[in-house]
C-alpha cells in the first residue's frame, strides 16, 4: 500500500499541471497561478499570477527555461532558476494542448485546439519555424 509521506500547504488554486525542475516542483493552477515548492522542505518559495487564464501544462525546455501553456493560446517562458517571466507569445488561436521539446534540434513542438501543430525555436520562442 502507498503511504502519504508529506502534506503541503494549500496551493493558490485547483492544480492543473505539475513539473519537477531540479530541487523544485512547479505547480500550475486552473486559476492562472504558478506556485514553486522546494523539494527538501516542502515550502512554497514562489507564488505568482501567471495570467487570468488557467495553466494547462508545464514543460522543461533545456536547462534554463520552463514553458507554461494556457487555454487562451499563449505560452509563457520562465527562467527555471528564478521562476521569473522571460517571454510570452501567442502560440495558437485556441487552447495549447501540449508541448514537446526536441533537444537535438533545439525546437519545441506545440499543438492546440485550433488543430495546428507548430514548431518553435527554443532559444528564441518568438521566431516561428514554418
Amino acid at each position: 500500500r502507498f503511504k502519504l509521506v508529506a502534506g503541503l500547504p494549500d496551493v493558490a488554486g485547483p492544480v492543473s499541471a505539475m513539473l519537477h525542475v531540479g530541487e523544485y516542483v512547479w505547480v500550475g493552477c486552473a486559476n492562472g497561478y504558478l506556485d514553486v515548492f522546494e523539494l527538501k522542505s516542502n515550502a512554497r518559495i514562489n507564488s505568482q499570477r501567471h495570467r487570468s487564464s488557467p495553466i494547462s501544462s508545464l514543460t522543461r525546455v533545456g536547462t534554463e527555461t520552463v514553458w507554461a501553456t494556457s487555454i487562451d493560446g499563449k505560452v509563457a517562458v520562465y527562467w527555471a532558476k528564478t521562476a521569473r517571466l522571460a517571454h510570452e507569445f501567442e502560440a495558437h488561436q485556441a487552447k495549447v494542448t501540449g508541448l514537446c521539446y526536441y533537444a537535438d534540434k533545439g525546437v519545441v513542438w506545440s499543438c492546440g485546439a485550433d488543430m495546428h501543430i507548430r514548431v518553435w525555436n527554443a532559444r528564441q520562442p518568438f521566431d516561428v519555424r514554418k
